[in-house]
């Protein structure tokens, strides 16, 4: 019988701060890496903003099209794409647009490549989801790797990584910060996701202990430790030519 390696995308889903990126770096460090923030960052450091900036939002009673003193960099009101707000500043959304924009082409492209992809966003309801993954074929094994964020306890230590982050970033002359109240309102919106979706794969990748000890320590430099069997799960999926 004739078989081949099948590529695999991971699609990581969890909130900001749970431990998405220290995942990729210990268990697969090779794949290529679709980051909404690092493209984001980058794009509003070419205009002159920093990645804070770009989330900046008008107050939602002023008109469209006016322009707030003092803020006049941000450019003019718009109407939002966000479905949960009205109004947006001009040049914060543009620069998120072109960042989907530049996401949608790379995704083309490590389609076409030969290797793993992983999805590092929060991924954290269907649409998000939906956004990128029919870029990659049956070519694809498609995984959804869970991470475990649910308790009061883990909450708290995921919103303290969150400021221990931002402090750490301002520190080198950089501006991120991921409030508790936008962890609230994106876990508060979660969907869990289904195989109807289109995944081959769910996974649950529980860190709470290495969540946990960081909270405890308060040590960003803490290695996070093997879980059983997530190695196995992640790697060496094969599947025969006529089927999955």
């Amino acid at each position: 019988m004739s078989v081949h390696l099948l590529k695999t995308l991971y699609v990581l889903i969890g909130p900001p701060a749970v431990g998405k990126s220290t995942w990729i770096r210990h268990y697969v460090p090779t794949a290529k890496v679709l980051s909404r923030d690092d493209v984001v960052e980058r794009i509003a450091k070419a205009n002159g903003m920093t990645y804070d900036d770009t989330y900046v939002s008008p107050d939602q009673t002023l008109e469209m099209g006016s322009v707030v003193p003092g803020m006049e960099r941000f450019g003019h009101i718009v109407p939002s794409i966000l479905s949960w707000r009205e109004k947006d500043f001009s040049i914060p959304q543009s620069i998120h647009v072109k960042a989907t924009d530049e996401l949608a082409q790379a995704a083309k492209t490590y389609a076409n490549s030969s290797s793993d992809v992983v999805i590092d966003m929060t991924n954290m309801n269907k649409e998000n989801r939906a956004m990128f993954m029919p870029y990659f074929g049956s070519d694809f094994r498609k995984v959804a790797v869970v991470f475990n964020f649910h308790s009061d306890k883990l909450l708290s230590a995921i919103k303290q990584r969150a400021k221990q982050r931002g402090e750490e970033i301002a520190r080198q002359g950089g501006s991120k910060t991921i409030s508790g109240e936008v962890i609230d309102r994106m876990v508060t919106a979660y969907e869990a996701p289904e195989v109807s979706e289109g995944f081959d794969q769910i996974v649950h990748h529980d860190n709470s202990e290495f969540l946990l000890q960081l909270k405890q320590n308060g040590d960003l430099n803490v290695q996070e430790s093997d879980s059983i069997g997530v190695v196995n799960i992640v790697r060496n999926i094969i599947r025969t030519i006529s089927g999955k």
